[in-house]
């Protein structure tokens, strides 16, 4: 009896390079993905970076309110005895500028210390019935309150004071959206910079507030800077944020 030797021979899974294929796709695409996303972020990044240079970007720790046409810095700290001032300002006014240079920092510490309320009333009178820089400023800032964003909001009100020089008749609509997005701002306070759909409304803010102060004023005048203290004029001097803060 013969023995029979049958050979066999294995058939090869047509499918099998062409699984391995497809994951080598996979993974290539992944890394693809990755490596593009790396772009974007360092783009992003360095684009950010951009806009915020020579930017005082200032962590806070306080909160704004927005109410009664004014914007409202509160520390968590304070209570309803916390003494309160009304801050009349106009992005247009050197003095403002000099007082913020001057006291802004003491001003922000006793505030984040619960020593004080501050509640910052925007003008625009110096523009003269035009939207001018003074409108637009105003509108910028008051737009990142409404949002209640307190670093961005008083990040952009601390650059348009200090660097009111270089800014003042230069920066538009788009360079002040710029700096609010970089900052993180919320996306419809940035919007609503961009395209200025917040004018309208802090026009009649503005004129509101200049009503309050006339009806404070013994002459019936506005004039910036100016601190009310229980509706009374506070002396800007060195020490006026202690003084507007002893209880």
């Amino acid at each position: 009896m013969k023995e029979t030797i049958v050979s066999t021979t294995r058939v090869k899974n047509p499918n099998e390079r062409g699984n391995g294929f497809i994951w080598a796709l996979v993974i290539l695409g992944l890394v693809i993905a990755v490596v593009i996303g790396y772009i974007l972020f360092t783009g992003r990044t360095a684009q950010t970076e951009k806009v915020l240079d020579g930017v005082d970007v200032q962590d806070v720790a306080f909160d704004v309110q927005y109410q009664d046409n004014a914007i409202k810095l509160v520390g968590k700290d304070a209570t309803e005895d916390t003494p309160q001032i009304d801050l009349y300002e106009d992005y247009s006014c050197s003095y403002c500028a000099k007082l913020a240079a001057r006291s802004d920092g003491d001003m922000k510490k006793a505030v984040e210390d619960g020593k004080l309320v501050v509640n910052i009333r925007s003008l625009n009178f110096l523009d003269r019935g035009q939207d001018g820089h003074s409108t637009l400023a105003g509108a910028s800032a008051d737009a990142l309150a409404q949002a209640g964003d307190a670093k961005a909001y008083w990040t952009l009100r601390t650059t348009l004071l200090e660097k009111q020089e270089e800014i003042y008749g230069k920066w538009q609509a788009d360079n002040m959206a710029d700096v609010s997005e970089a900052l993180g701002a919320p996306a419809d306070a940035v919007k609503a910079i961009r395209d200025r759909s917040n004018i309208e409304h802090y026009k009649q803010v503005a004129t509101e507030n200049a009503e309050k102060l006339k009806a404070a004023d013994p002459k019936g005048q506005v004039s910036t800077p100016r601190v009310l203290k229980d509706g009374v004029d506070v002396e800007l001097d060195e020490n006026w944020v202690d003084e507007v803060s002893a209880k």
